[in-house]
């Protein structure tokens, strides 16, 4: 299984999400395929739009902080698969882009597997 230390995983979270923001591609969530745009990378979070409101005609930037990548990162560490939105409950609003971005790195594994989210770690 996967031990990367987590200095290590926000490194190379923010390195995929930095390509994308240069490349003006979007992110897509795994199971609806919401697109974001990346507006912005810092050392300590990521700045996502999301295609789809919270309230109608209400867009709103999503700060996800390094605490909430590394939240979502140790439950999966925990258990070596997240099945469902309902196993990362403390970044609820976040978790979906969230996962889709972990799902870019590769040594984790994404997918929608009948509506639901399916995150699990690969050896390389």
């Amino acid at each position: 299984m996967v031990r990367k230390e987590w200095p290590d995983v926000w490194k190379d979270i923010r390195s995929v999400v930095s390509k994308i923001k240069n490349s003006g591609e979007e992110i897509r969530t795994l199971c609806r395929g919401c697109p974001n745009t990346v507006l912005e990378v810092t050392p300590s979070s990521i700045v996502v739009m999301s295609h789809r409101p919270l309230k109608k005609g209400e867009y709103k930037p999503r700060r996800i902080t390094e605490e909430d990548f590394q939240y979502v990162w140790s439950r999966l560490l925990e258990k070596g698969r997240i099945e469902g939105l309902d196993d990362i409950p403390k970044v609820r609003g976040r978790r979906a882009i969230i996962c889709a971005i972990l799902a870019m790195l590769p040594y984790v594994n994404g997918q929608c597997e009948k509506g639901r989210l399916i995150l699990e770690l690969i050896d390389p």
